[in-house]
């Protein structure tokens, strides 16, 4: 963490999002939304399969956005973190999307006979397999997990909205260890049933890390990306202060390094094995164009933010933290693309797919910052009631 006080004696609550800055947010994530929505038709036209599959893409890169709020604020929760408190409105206001990612599951449940290779009756997955991939199981524990998360996101956002009149220290370290502990084992799980079983014959057991190494590196960008926005538009200009930006800079470094460290370790471990369940992943992701791809998400997510982030002043800089994290933010859907779209257009890396299927990734975030505005204009963007508030705009607790 970064070092330094001020002498404030006093936080002015900023209130709701302002009408102008909301109808520009709220403008982006329409525009959005519906350039996703028209890829999608497109894509409905051209290929029923390969729409099935964008959509399956979008709806994961939007999810994970929507679990790291609920994932920021559960462990700045159980760690009694000060440092975070201004911050966590945001990511409480990211984590409002989850009740249309339950819904939104929906039609997945309805197409995955053209996205599954287990739902084929002729697959030949063995007992253990075709018990768990049965369609009822496989569905029923994953809308179990959307809905679990979706209960303790809402008790994290009507706790925190209560503290803003009631001025009371919250007490939920027990809600946020509990959280944690079923979001480890559930994450893990649902990101296995709904990306690797894609291929249902390979498996990693550090699928789940991966997932979760991404996830939170997205919403960290997101998060810094909305903080240095309503910071230049005037509302956080006196609560998010320089240490905060340095702060999120170095958490973006370190996750950065955490990614591509996990990363490293799922090839690693695969490649010095070489078993043959195992390695034909990889092998079909370094032919036919998806080599280069698989670079560039290494360079995008990490090198080069290693290597820009590195010094201290850039994390300082809103302008070089803010274009990084963008970049970050985009190249997520890319990884998730590389991970799922090999297994349907194996000798076609780059195509009309891709860009359809940004697209409607595109779409799936429109739709996130669209729930982000919704929330921020009914609620204060900061929890003023929080008593560490000025405790942390203040640095008291360095």
């Amino acid at each position: 963490m970064s070092h330094g006080h001020s002498h404030i004696s006093e936080v002015r609550d900023p209130g709701p999002l302002a009408p102008a800055d909301y109808r520009d947010l709220a403008t982006l994530g329409t525009t959005l939304l519906c350039v996703g929505l028209a890829a999608l038709g497109v894509q409905l036209i051209n290929d029923l399969r390969l729409a099935c599959v964008a959509y399956l893409e979008g709806f994961f890169y939007a999810l994970c956005l929507g679990m790291a709020g609920v994932f920021f604020v559960a462990v700045n929760y159980a760690a009694n973190s000060t440092w975070s408190v201004p911050l966590r409105r945001l990511m409480e206001a990211l984590s409002s999307y989850l009740p249309y990612a339950f819904w939104t599951f929906i039609p997945i449940i309805a197409v995955h006979g053209w996205i599954y290779e287990w739902s084929d009756p002729e697959a030949h997955l063995g007992p253990s397999k075709t018990t768990y991939f049965q369609l009822p199981f496989w569905a029923g524990r994953i809308l179990i997990f959307l809905l679990a998360w979706n209960l303790f996101a809402a008790w994290f956002r009507n706790a925190s909205v209560r503290q803003d009149t009631d001025k009371q220290e919250l007490a939920p370290k027990l809600i946020a260890a509990l959280f944690l502990a079923f979001f480890g084992i559930s994450f893990t799980i649902f990101s296995v049933d709904l990306l690797m079983s894609v291929r249902v014959h390979w498996f990693s057991t550090i699928w789940g890390v991966y997932c979760f190494a991404g996830m939170f590196q997205a919403g960290l960008c997101i998060l810094i990306l909305l903080a240095i926005y309503l910071r230049a538009r005037g509302p956080f200009r006196d609560i998010f202060t320089e240490r905060h930006l340095f702060d999120l800079g170095t958490w973006m470094l370190a996750w950065c390094t955490f990614m591509v460290y996990i990363g490293f370790s799922q090839f690693m471990l695969i490649w010095y094995a070489n078993l043959p369940e195992e390695t034909p992943f990889f092998i079909d992701r370094f032919k036919a164009g998806w080599m280069w791809i698989y670079l560039v998400v290494f360079f995008l997510k990490w090198a080069v933010p290693f290597l820009v982030l590195m010094p201290k002043p850039a994390r300082r800089c809103h302008k070089v933290l803010g274009r990084m994290a963008l970049v970050i933010l985009l190249t997520e859907w890319l990884d998730i693309y590389w991970m799922i779209s090999p297994e349907f257009i194996l000798h076609n890396a780059i195509s009309l797919h891709t860009l359809l299927s940004f697209l409607v990734g595109l779409g799936f975030l429109g739709a996130v910052l669209l729930c982000v505005a919704r929330f921020l204009r009914s609620h204060s963007i900061v929890p003023a009631g929080d008593p560490r508030l000025l405790s942390s705009v203040r640095g008291d607790h360095l």
